[in-house]
């Protein structure tokens, strides 16, 4: 076997073993039927980042030492693609913005300034109380006067409410 055959063979090796690696620490860190304590969890998926990392820069240096054959860039192109579409399709385990991002779209479509309060304000309250997350705001009509308002929900707004809208 030729150097860059035997390097390109190795290159392919490395790019699998970084898509188990990447699926195995996936797995471990958000697999419920395994039973393993949280911090062994996320210390297995730190181990698999870390050792997923040594094996990455293993190939970029086999890469830059040149003398490739040029199909050796849709391995490469394949095996980045493998391991996007795995972190794509896992739940967000470690951030909780995408869950943020949809909150804000909900307070949004209510008509309300999603900066103005926090998540947990009283006056986004009635966003959860009245199981308001599916249909909304602007998708159910157009924003109505402050009397027609008043009169609609049955009680007389609050001067924070009045001040809002103006």
């Amino acid at each position: 076997m030729t150097d860059p055959m035997r390097r390109l063979t190795m290159l392919a090796a490395i790019g699998a073993l970084l898509v188990l690696l990447i699926a195995g620490g996936l797995a471990l860190l958000d697999w419920q039927p395994v039973s393993l304590a949280d911090d062994v969890r996320l210390a297995a998926f730190i181990i698999s980042l870390c050792l997923a990392g040594g094996l990455w820069l293993l190939a970029v240096a086999i890469v830059r030492r040149g003398g490739l054959p040029p199909r050796t860039i849709w391995l490469v192109l394949g095996v980045a693609v493998a391991m996007r579409l795995l972190t794509l399709t896992a739940p967000p385990i470690l951030s909780s913005d995408v869950y943020r991002y949809v909150w804000d779209g909900r307070v949004q479509l209510a008509g309300i300034n999603p900066y103005r309060y926090l998540p947990v304000a009283d006056q986004l309250a009635f966003l959860s109380a009245e199981s308001c997350d599916e249909v909304q705001g602007y998708l159910v009509g157009r924003p109505q006067p402050i009397a027609a308002y008043a009169e609609a929900v049955g009680r007389e707004p609050e001067r924070e409410e009045v001040a809002s809208v103006a």
